[in-house]
C-alpha cells in the first residue's frame, strides 16, 4: 500500500473526533464495526458517565452447527444489558427438523424465510400442527412443547424469542420423555416411535437433525403473510 493510499483509507475510516475533543485513532481499528456503531465511537454529550453495551449483533454469536443446521443466541452472557429477553437465530436445511423440547418461559418465533411445520403442545396435552411461511409469527406459552420440521423444498430460517435472559437454545429439555407435563400415552402418535422406546430415559440432545419430509397434513393451510399462529 501507497503513502497515498494509506493517507486516504485513514481519512475516510470514522474518527472518534467531536470538534476539539478527540483524537484520530492511529492503532489497530475496525472501521467497518465502527461505522455501524457511531454513537460508540463518538458519544452524544449527554451521555455521562460508562454506559453498558446496548447492542449486540448475531454474527458475533457463537455457532452451534449441527446434521440439520446451524443456531445462534444473545442472552445475558452476551449482552449483560438485556435482562428480562434473549434471542435465537436458527437455520434449518430441507427436511430439518429442530427436535422436541420445553422451555420454562415463554417463546415466540418469527419466520424469515422458506416454510417449516411447526408441531405443539401444551401443558393440559392440547396439540397444535400447522404449516407456517415467511412473515409468520407464533408464540408458545411457559412448559409448552414444541417442534420444527423445515419444508424438503426450501428449507427455514426464523428467529425466536424468550422471556428469560438465561434461555439457551441448546440446552432446553429435549426429550419429552423428560417432562412431567406431557402424558405418555401422546408420545406414540405424536412423535411415530414405539411406546416402548418412548419409556426410556431422557437422552442427550443434538439440537437438529435431518430426517424424510412427511405428507402435508389435512390441517395445513397456506398463511397469509403475518399470520399469527
Amino acid at each position: 500500500m501507497t503513502q497515498i493510499q494509506a493517507l486516504t483509507e485513514f481519512t475516510n475510516a470514522p474518527q472518534p473526533l467531536r470538534g476539539n475533543e478527540g483524537a484520530p485513532i492511529i492503532g489497530p481499528t475496525n472501521p467497518t464495526h465502527e461505522a455501524q456503531n457511531p454513537d460508540t465511537l463518538v458519544p452524544p454529550r449527554e451521555d455521562h458517565g460508562t454506559l453498558p453495551n446496548l447492542r449486540w449483533s448475531f454474527a458475533d454469536s457463537h455457532m452451534h452447527l449441527t446434521s440439520g443446521g446451524w443456531g445462534r443466541q444473545t442472552t445475558a452472557r452476551e449482552l449483560p444489558v438485556s435482562t428480562e429477553l434473549a434471542g435465537v437465530s436458527m437455520r434449518l436445511k430441507a427436511g430439518g427438523v429442530r427436535e422436541m423440547h420445553w422451555h420454562k418461559a415463554a417463546e415466540w418465533a418469527f419466520m424469515l424465510k422458506g416454510r417449516a411445520r411447526i408441531t405443539a403442545i401444551d401443558q393440559d396435552g392440547r396439540a397444535f400442527q400447522d404449516d407456517v411461511g415467511e412473515g409468520t409469527c407464533g408464540t408458545s406459552g411457559p412448559g409448552s412443547h414444541t417442534r420444527f420440521r423445515a419444508s424438503r423444498a426450501t428449507g427455514a430460517s426464523s428467529c425466536s424469542s424468550s422471556t428469560t435472559a438465561t434461555f439457551r437454545k441448546r440446552r432446553p429439555s429435549c426429550s419429552p420423555t423428560g417432562s412431567p407435563t406431557l402424558p405418555k400415552r401422546f408420545l406414540p402418535r405424536t412423535l411415530a416411535c414405539p411406546r416402548a422406546r418412548s419409556r426410556t430415559s431422557r437422552r442427550r440432545s443434538s439440537g437438529s437433525f435431518r430426517r424424510r419430509f412427511p405428507a402435508r397434513s389435512p390441517r395445513i393451510g397456506s398463511p397469509a403473510p403475518g399470520r399469527c399462529v
